[in-house]
């Protein structure tokens, strides 16, 4: 039964990319800059990367990111920081960021950005996908729905590498499970492959602004979505699958103004409006990682 419920996952994922990706799907232009979500999911390690890439022989896992609890509410994964800009006349025309927001902070002490006090502050279900230049990317299409009140984003790419001697901007890493805490050298390495996808849903609709893009500044009300890839660590040469499902349990936004003291600012997304089947899509691939998750949970019991 297992089996044939992957196979139905894999084929909804599958179906929703092929959709996403055929031409004419592509909003020209985007802006995204939000850390109102957070990830949550599994590592399995591997020796090979053919190993890795067929799901076989694995050394150990599934290592689920451990939960924390902090103020009374316990949060099951880690805060996420998302900037992603494709020819949108901002100061950076190009660059593909997803990595965990550890810069907020509890410390009224001026610590701005330190993350001190902050229980996300840690190498533990770490992730860093940054690529200033947009140099490793294969895919992105985003934009908006008709409605103007859903927002979807897919991105993937291939052999980020950290550190990088043509991109020295370009960092990658990954929490080297089960590995508890730990220096952040030790989650250094490449991303082989890597899928970030989502769909934001909002209250308000985008306004359509001056340079021709419907944008919204404010935080969304739900999210679909997930992160997955392949990542080879360099300390230890092993090979990491992760399979992260996006939400919004958010520390630094439960924080309220305690966050980097004060200055949590709301979300923004611009874009242009997408054909309804990109919309679909991205929403069939949020729904096969929730039903993974649930599958997760089942195993758990």
């Amino acid at each position: 039964m297992t089996n044939v419920f992957h196979r139905i996952m894999l084929g909804i994922a599958l179906v929703a990319v092929a959709i996403l990706v055929a031409p004419g799907a592509y909003a020209d232009s985007l802006a995204v800059s939000t850390d109102r979500f957070s990830y949550d999911g599994v590592v399995n390690v591997y020796d090979t990367l053919a190993d890795a890439q067929a799901g076989t022989n694995p050394l150990g896992g599934p290592y689920d990111i451990p939960s924390y609890t902090s103020g009374g509410t316990t949060y099951d994964g880690r805060d996420l920081g998302l900037f992603i800009v494709q020819d949108a006349g901002y100061y950076w025309t190009d660059a593909n960021i997803f990595l965990t927001a550890w810069y907020y902070t509890t410390n009224q002490s001026g610590a701005e950005y330190s993350g001190s006090g902050n229980p996300n502050n840690t190498n533990t279900g770490f992730l860093q996908m940054y690529d200033q230049d947009s140099s490793t990317e294969t895919a992105l299409t985003g934009g908006w729905n008709s409605a103007l009140n859903e927002f979807v984003l897919y991105l993937a790419g291939a052999n980020a590498t950290y550190p990088s001697v043509l991109d020295p901007q370009d960092y990658a890493r990954l929490w080297p499970a089960p590995t508890l805490g730990g220096a952040g050298s030790i989650s250094a390495g490449t991303f082989h492959t890597y899928e970030f996808a989502l769909t934001a849903t909002f209250a308000n609709t985008a306004t359509l602004n001056g340079a021709g893009l419907y944008e919204i500044n404010e935080d969304p009300t739900s999210v679909l979505g997930h992160i997955t890839g392949i990542f080879e660590n360099s300390t230890d040469n092993n090979f990491y699958v992760f399979n992260y499902t996006l939400s919004m349990e958010n520390w630094a936004f439960d924080q309220g103004n305690a966050a980097l003291n004060g200055d949590l600012t709301p979300s923004y997304f611009a874009g242009g409006v997408v054909p309804e089947p990109m919309t679909l899509s991205i929403l069939g691939i949020g729904l096969s990682g929730m039903a993974f998750s649930a599958l997760r949970a089942r195993r758990r019991q």
